[in-house]
């Protein structure tokens, strides 16, 4: 079942996360992983409008995308993203497969 990870963070240095945007992504296809977002302008639709930087991957599964993230070689990459920005929110959440009823407490 496939799992997407999202992530909001504050950027206080543009150039030092463009560094992390090149060195990250054959991390990212190691695990099988694949951005469908990686930021750009939000149209608020509802709640609160944020302007964190907000991006989306999708991945085979919720042990492919931790092991991304525990993978030691992404782990020195990611530095330079902590560096440039603040995290405001990072999930893991398996997708789900659609039927012609909703599971029970959906």
């Amino acid at each position: 079942m496939p799992a997407y990870v999202v992530a909001q963070m504050t950027v206080h240095d543009p150039d030092a996360l463009r560094e992390y945007a090149r060195l990250a992504p054959p991390f990212v296809e190691k695990y099988g992983g694949r951005y469908l977002t990686r930021g750009g302008p939000l149209t608020c639709l509802e709640g609160t409008h944020s302007d964190a930087r907000t991006v989306v991957s999708v991945w085979p599964s919720v042990e492919h995308a931790k092991a991304f993230f525990a993978d030691p070689g992404y782990r020195e990459v990611a530095a330079l993203r902590e560096a440039a920005s603040t995290m405001e929110l990072l999930f893991v959440q398996d997708g789900i497969e659609y039927t012609d009823a909703p599971e029970p407490g959906v």
